[in-house]
């Protein structure tokens, strides 16, 4: 099989890239310094959402994820303790459903 060359990306799109992520980090930023143990999942009426249940949707790791990849992005060590915060405050429902699991069997 021949191999594929991969094209650089322009310039202009790289920038782009660069600057839709540190426009992210700003806002995860502001986000989990005004509310650092809130796993919001939407918004309502432009203002983030504390008071659902985390765990009843399918996006609940998304918040952490971005933590880790501007902790990767950055080196910064500020970004990589957000990250090990978030991580051990995330809520995980499916302990519960597994201490059930063991008594039954």
């Amino acid at each position: 099989m021949a191999a594929t060359s991969v094209s650089p990306v322009p310039y202009t799109l790289r920038r782009a890239g660069q600057k839709a992520l540190d426009f992210a980090q700003h806002q995860v930023r502001r986000l989990i310094t005004a509310h650092p143990d809130a796993f919001p999942l939407y918004t309502t009426s432009g203002k983030w959402e504390l008071a659902g249940e985390s765990w009843t949707n399918w996006c609940e790791g998304f918040l952490g994820g971005l933590i880790w990849i501007f902790a990767q992005r950055t080196g910064d060590a500020w970004w990589r303790d957000r990250a090990a915060h978030a991580g051990s405050r995330r809520p995980r429902p499916w302990l519960s459903f597994l201490a059930d699991v063991e008594t039954l069997v």
